[in-house]
């Protein structure tokens, strides 16, 4: 089972298209990755990238989606929502009913360095309409969505992950907006520190989760208690993966 990663790739491996096969390779598939940028960082400090030219980028995927032939993805880092609309229709075109998880990485965590300034409304509406999940944060969250309203911005076929939950007192806790319904997903156990990279695993492991065939919900559930494995894995910003206990 293939599972692809559309992500930058991070020279720690901690995030980005590492942490992503990592993941997968965890879960048992057999991950492949499109490099979309070259970053520049360690597991605290970030000083910059350089995006892969949008036709390498597009080649890596489209001999991926001919030779293997994929329907789950996880997207992460892309260089403008105009390209990402670019492999999105790409995959479409190739891939029968795909799966798309979309982490949508607007700013390094280790620095104050934003890679998308602008961007219109009517982008992201269009790019919802050919995603299964976006996966923000809070910060992100109000970026995209300043006006938020699930009702009105969430197209039937798309579902959100708000991770970290509306507001610090709720610490841990994700919510998920699915087909008009909220669901509240806390984690079995409240874990102190933090990893690099943990949004990446979050992600990529949902994806692999909904590759093994869980439901929506059950996948981010699954995910969530796959990511406390990931933090518990040492007092080092870089985390170490686990592979699932077989049944």
């Amino acid at each position: 089972m293939y599972a692809v990663s559309i992500a930058g790739h991070d020279p720690s491996e901690g995030a980005g298209i590492g942490a992503d096969l990592k993941t997968f390779e965890a879960h048992g598939l057999l991950g492949l990755g499109v490099v979309t940028a070259i970053t520049y960082q360690v597991e605290d400090r970030f000083e910059g990238l350089d995006w892969v030219e949008r036709k390498s980028v597009l080649r890596q995927l489209d001999l991926l989606l001919k030779r293997y032939q994929p329907r789950y993805f996880k997207i992460g880092i892309v260089e403008s929502f105009g390209f990402l609309s670019e492999i999105l229709e790409l995959i479409h075109k190739n891939s029968l009913n795909p799966v798309i998880v979309w982490d949508p990485v607007l700013k390094a965590t280790a620095s104050k360095e934003s890679f998308h300034q602008e961007f219109k409304k009517s982008e992201i509406t269009d790019l919802l309409k050919k995603v299964t999940l976006i996966t923000p944060n809070l910060d992100e969250m109000k970026l995209i969505f300043p006006d938020w309203n699930p009702e009105t911005e969430l197209p039937e076929s798309t579902s959100l992950l708000l991770k970290g939950g509306h507001s610090d007192t709720e610490k841990g806790t994700d919510i998920l907006f699915q087909q008009g319904m909220e669901y509240a997903l806390s984690p079995t156990r409240i874990i102190q520190g933090e990893k690099h990279g943990t949004g990446c695993v979050l992600s990529s492991a949902i994806c692999s989760q909904l590759v093994l065939g869980n439901n929506l919900k059950e996948a981010c559930q699954e995910a969530k208690d796959y990511l406390i494995g990931f933090l518990e894995s040492g007092k080092d910003l870089l985390g170490t993966h686990q592979p699932l206990a077989k049944p």
